[in-house]
């Protein structure tokens, strides 16, 4: 996601981790406990994926300045940047680590997106954030909290498919060339167009039940296996789908 570099508020610069934490003990004091939970569990792998992968979102300026910080003291992350930095890295965070780490339900797949707009809403309203980077958030976290629930939808559905379908169908036969991540390319009522990443530029056409691609979107990406039943190409392994 692109972040405009207008970063001008009204407050004291602070780190990423104190804005969590003024964000998380103010905006859920009226929550349940639950919720609240939730709420941290989130801010927590937000932290954990800034820490482990922010830097690949640095331009070279603040790529040295974090070098030369770390080679005179052990810093994380978020201890050395502002929010406009969580901003930025806000795309890897929903479009890839979350995913992979919250429980894979549908209950649980908006939460990442909704905690996350409601994180950059406050940044915004206490001028903790600029507007504009702040509104750019919110807008990539509220589609990604809109598309999260039916793509794990599409998922246990898919995964349902494929074991079924050995018993319905028969076996598939395996393709050769192993796992791999499929972009979907284009959907129609029982079948999707794909092309594989470690393959581009081919298209794919692979059968899938209606239920599934009702839910799905062009340009999402399957992770799984790929196989043969008769004339038609299956997935016979899903490990999950992702609305990228």
């Amino acid at each position: 996601m692109a972040i405009d570099n207008n970063t001008s508020s009204n407050k004291p610069p602070l780190s990423i981790r104190a804005v969590f934490e003024k964000f998380l003990a103010d905006f859920t004091v009226n929550m349940d406990k639950v919720a609240r939970q939730k709420y941290a569990q989130v801010l927590q792998l937000f932290a954990r994926c800034l820490n482990e992968f922010g830097y690949q979102d640095l331009d070279i300026e603040d790529s040295d300045r974090l070098e030369a910080q770390s080679d005179s003291e052990s810093i994380e992350f978020i201890d050395f940047f502002g929010p406009e930095m969580a901003a930025k890295s806000l795309s890897t965070f929903l479009d890839w680590y979350a995913i992979r780490r919250i429980p894979a339900d549908e209950t649980n797949a908006g939460a990442a997106g909704t905690v996350t707009m409601n994180l950059f809403l406050w940044l915004k309203k206490h001028n903790y954030l600029g507007g504009d980077i702040a509104d750019e958030a919110m807008e990539f976290a509220s589609g990604n909290a809109a598309q999260l629930p039916d793509a794990q939808h599409a998922l246990r559905l898919m995964t349902a498919f494929v074991a079924r379908q050995t018993e319905t169908d028969g076996k598939p036969a395996p393709d050769t060339d192993g796992p791999d991540h499929f972009r979907i390319l284009k959907v129609e009522p029982g079948s999707i167009a794909v092309e594989p990443r470690l393959r581009s530029g081919i298209e794919i056409i692979i059968v899938a039940p209606e239920d599934v691609t009702e839910l799905l979107k062009t340009n999402w990406e399957i992770s799984g296996r790929t196989g043969r039943l008769e004339n038609e190409k299956r997935f016979i392994e899903v490990a999950n789908i992702f609305p990228l």
